[in-house]
């Protein structure tokens, strides 16, 4: 594995927070109120959410692919930090995504990278089918599932944020079901 040092990671941190702080600027579109007795209310939300990730794909998708890319890369210590400024961010957790299907080896890898990167582990419903949905599509397309859930097992996070396991031992657990 080749290390990367300080400079890579400041890189990765600056990208991160930057566009957190792009996010941020635009957020007056989700907050913008709905009137809850309005019949359309939830038309309304799902627009203004639609409206809010059309105008910042691009720069969320351009966030993703550096972290994927480069995360593996960087050493340990470093590594831990970026997932907890990522967990420290106001939008940008709730919004990365590579927007791949994983229907490649390489969308696949991503995909686990990316998982791994979010960190939610057992915290977080949607991360738990997000995670099995990538499994299951991995196998659809006759990807080395197991291999790639091994080979990255080393980037996920072993804190239990929750008392709920961590991402790492939800991955573990995802390699014993599958394999």
């Amino acid at each position: 594995m080749i290390h990367k040092g300080n400079e890579q990671y400041k890189r990765l941190m600056n990208t991160v927070h930057k566009t957190d702080e792009r996010l941020n600027r635009d957020r007056w579109i989700l907050d913008e109120e709905i009137d809850m007795n309005d019949s359309g209310w939830r038309m309304l939300a799902m627009q203004k959410y639609d409206v809010f990730f059309q105008r910042n794909k691009s720069i969320i998708v351009d966030c993703a692919q550096l972290l994927v890319q480069e995360f593996p890369f960087i050493i340990d210590a470093y590594r831990k930090d970026v997932l907890h400024q990522i967990r420290q961010t106001v939008f940008l957790k709730d919004h990365l995504t590579l927007l791949t299907d994983c229907d490649t080896d390489t969308d696949f890898r991503n995909n686990i990278i990316l998982h791994i990167l979010l960190d939610l582990g057992p915290d977080s419903r949607d991360w738990i089918l997000s995670l099995r949905d990538c499994v299951e599509k991995g196998f659809q397309h006759k990807i080395a599932v197991a291999k790639h859930l091994k080979d990255l097992l080393i980037l996920a996070n072993n804190v239990d944020h929750h008392g709920m396991g961590s991402a790492k031992k939800l991955i573990e657990d995802t390699l014993k079901k599958y394999v």
